[in-house]
């Protein structure tokens, strides 16, 4: 499996009058592409539940949301049907075989379900759990943390100052019927901190006595992002720790407690642990950079998530018998741990971007023993395919010179060949009522060192050299897509794992032109995960129109932004200081529109990793259907500028 990014630099001119610098674009990756998994946890009974952005495992649906049994096989008694219609970002399991689910869901299987659900053991929604409105918040609210407490009911921790209409401040516990529980109020006492990111418990942890200790961005008393509280809301006063921007905590059993990444009681960052009163432990030595993770095993040892994963002894010294895993990703974006899960038996579920683990075949999730090595008795489909894809994009800009011509960057990741074809497209425009389009548009290919791979000015007539071979006419002919004026530039490739660039220019420099990428080869195991244009925003019928199909059967989470202010920090000089977004379906209906995206879906567009950097930028994340999508962007009271548009497969 592979995924294909497509980047698009709409600017238009001449390449022999300029010093433009040539190389393979570099986009930010995508959250979950290519249906890597978000979450795996074990079960009571040995299997594991895992969610992501996939639509099949194997040849078997599964719309983001499926169990692998014991021995990392599909679990064909567990089916979600169509599962959520949005992202599912935390999931927790009962021990009678039900399973919570929260995310950026509103119904599943077509029941409304706002951001939180239960399914059955078998997979059905559990009619019985209704959570109702979920959660409200005067900002845009979110749940960063989910588990289940010792009487099996369900802790929601993250911002949001209600739950289904009953306040309840950053925390909420939930009766087995989904409503809030009167009995636990612990965030009663909490206060939100003024400004981004307003109040936010991050993350928690049961203590012993039953009460929690909470991280994250609030006022407790007389203090900070680091508290220990009762169920009741009541503060702990005796806790005497001092916390910050910390991202993980364990309470241990003995009372002592272990906070990691931020920093508490003046020692920055590696894993401090606390006793009972909040002093920090001198007797703890732990050499660590930024664990975001921590799981306690039974005996006292400690597994952390710190980039790897590793084990410490009850001391905080590193564990010598624990086999360290080393992960692969088999293509040009590195791998990553997204999280970790203990089992009862002692083995280790890891789960993130990899298709090896210490030399061993193991695709997005793998089971570890208690040593470290590779679990051989627990062997996962490798084939997670997530088949919501983009068959084809295109961009329509004016061209110019200098920063102003036309340029493509994508990057094929994996271990085989993918197949598409490129075109640069202009006197045919003049059909759909551009007035002044490129009269000659010709298309070149370049490598990531730079070097030209193949071109082409006119479509009927093949340049060979480089990856074309041989003629292409007629097999562009019997593509159907062979573009309509003989002057247009048009190529088939079959290209490597690697970084490219497509180049589009006028012969005379001026004209609009238009830049398209097909996919052609239709796997539902390669897919354009993330594609985008940049290019000279006008006005008038010169803004900036980019158009997507998206492939599949099932609808796909897509983020779309339009960049402008940021470009200046990649040497664009003439960036677009306020880019408006719209994006429009088939039928020309509005699916959304932002000029500042904070304004609307921060939450969720920071979980997405590819939040814009500026905040005059915009942003659209929608679930969509299989069909034809067009975003426009326009400068802010008719500015002009360069600008960039992108549409991320999530």
């Amino acid at each position: 499996m592979f995924r294909l990014l497509f980047h698009t630099l709409a600017l238009v001119g001449s390449l022999c009058c300029s010093s433009l610098t040539l190389q393979a674009a570099d986009p930010v990756s995508p959250r979950n592409a290519n249906g890597s998994i978000s979450k795996a946890i074990p079960q009571s009974d040995g299997k594991v539940i895992v969610v992501g952005n996939f639509s099949y495992i194997g040849n078997a649906e599964k719309a983001g949301i499926a169990r692998l049994n014991v021995d990392g096989t599909l679990d064909p008694t567990f089916d979600a049907g169509t599962g959520a219609n949005g992202a599912i970002n935390l999931v927790a399991a009962q021990s009678d075989g039900k399973v919570l689910i929260v995310g950026s869901f509103t119904s599943v299987n077509g029941t409304t379900r706002n951001g939180v659900a239960r399914l059955n053991s078998d997979g059905k929604l559990d009619s019985t759990f209704n959570p109702g409105a979920g959660i409200s918040s005067p900002g845009n609210g979110a749940i960063y943390d989910l588990q289940i407490d010792s009487g099996g009911k369900a802790v929601l921790a993250g911002g949001f100052d209600s739950f289904n209409n009953v306040t309840r401040h950053m925390i909420v516990r939930l009766n087995l019927d989904g409503s809030v529980d009167p009995t636990f109020d612990a965030g009663k006492n909490l206060i939100p901190l003024s400004g981004p990111p307003t109040g936010q418990i991050k993350r928690f942890s049961f203590y012993p006595d039953g009460q929690l200790v909470i991280i994250g961005y609030f006022q407790a008393g007389n203090k900070y992002d680091l508290a220990r509280v009762a169920v009741d809301g009541t503060i702990d006063q005796t806790f005497q720790a001092v916390g910050v921007s910390n991202a993980a905590v364990a309470a241990q059993p003995d009372g002592r407690i272990l906070i990691g990444d931020g920093g508490v009681n003046k020692n920055l960052g590696g894993l401090n642990r606390l006793n009972a009163d909040g002093q920090t432990d001198i007797t703890f030595h732990a050499t660590a950079n930024r664990p975001t993770v921590i799981r306690l095993q039974p005996d006292g040892r400690i597994l952390l998530l710190d980039f790897t994963l590793r084990r410490l002894n009850y001391d905080g010294s590193g564990d010598p018998t624990f086999r360290v895993p080393q992960i692969a990703s088999g293509n040009s974006a590195p791998p990553s741990l997204a999280g970790m899960e203990l089992q009862p038996d002692g083995r280790i579920l890891i789960y993130g971007s990899f298709n090896r683990v210490n030399g061993i075949p193991r695709t997005g999730v793998a089971r570890l023993l208690p040593d470290g090595s590779v679990d051989p008795t627990f062997v996962p489909d490798p084939s997670v395919i997530a088949t919501g894809f983009a068959r084809n994009f295109s961009t329509r800009v004016v061209l110019g010179t200098g920063e102003f011509v036309l340029i493509g960057g994508f990057i094929v990741d994996g271990t085989s060949p993918k197949k598409v074809m490129i075109r640069g497209i202009g006197p045919s425009l003049a059909t759909a009522g551009v007035p002044t389009p490129s009269a000659d548009p010709r298309l070149s290919l370049r490598d990531s060192s730079g070097a030209e791979i193949a071109k082409n000015d006119n479509w009927r007539q093949t340049q060979i050299g480089g990856v074309i071979t041989s003629d292409q006419a007629s097999e562009i002919q019997a593509s159907g897509l062979a573009p309509k004026s003989d002057s247009e530039a048009a190529m088939i490739v079959s290209l490597a794992p690697g970084q490219y660039t497509a180049i589009v220019e006028d012969a005379a420099g001026q004209g609009t032109a238009l830049v398209e990428m097909y996919d052609l080869d239709g796997s539902t195991a390669t897919r354009v995960a993330n594609i985008s244009t940049r290019g000279d925003v006008g006005t008038g019928d010169n803004v900036m129109i980019g158009g997507a199909i998206l492939g599949g059967t099932h609808p796909t989470e897509v983020l779309v932004r339009a960049l402008g202010p940021s470009l200046t920090a990649s040497g664009v000089i003439s960036a677009l200081q306020d880019p408006n977004l719209t994006l429009y379906n088939a039928n020309g209906f509005l699916v959304g529109s932002d000029e500042n995206w904070k304004d609307n879906q921060r939450s969720d567009i920071e979980n997405t990793g590819a939040a814009p950097t500026d905040d005059r930028e915009a942003a659209i994340l929608a679930v969509l259907q299989p069909g034809n999508y067009t975003a426009v962007v326009r400068g802010k009271n008719n500015t002009t500028g360069i600008g960039l548009v992108e549409f991320y497969g999530l």
